[in-house]
């Protein structure tokens, strides 16, 4: 056996990723009945390249908005003194 078809295993999978992962290995099973040569190889690495994008594409979460982020400033470290409270500007004479 080729040593790639280890990759297409999925019985370790979640349920849901082997209903994605299971047809490209039976796939992989087909392509192991053609002649070995350079390009059935060629060809059993991109079909790993794709499982691996299916699955992936399976479990892809959105990034989070922009907007969506809410950004707090860091605790003071343990002996850091509070910054100093912002003076108001002074009044300005009448005029």
């Amino acid at each position: 056996m080729e040593p790639i078809m280890q990759f297409f295993s999925y019985i370790h999978l979640p349920k849901h990723l082997q209903a994605v992962s299971k047809p490209f290995a039976e796939l992989a099973s087909v392509l192991m009945l053609l002649p070995r040569n350079p390009e059935r190889t060629v060809a059993l690495r991109k079909l790993l390249e794709a499982k691996d994008a299916a699955v992936r594409a399976s479990i892809y979460k959105e990034p989070a908005k922009p907007s969506d982020i809410v950004v707090e400033p860091p605790p003071p470290a343990p002996g850091d003194d509070p910054p100093p409270p912002i003076d108001p500007p002074p009044e300005l004479p009448p005029g």
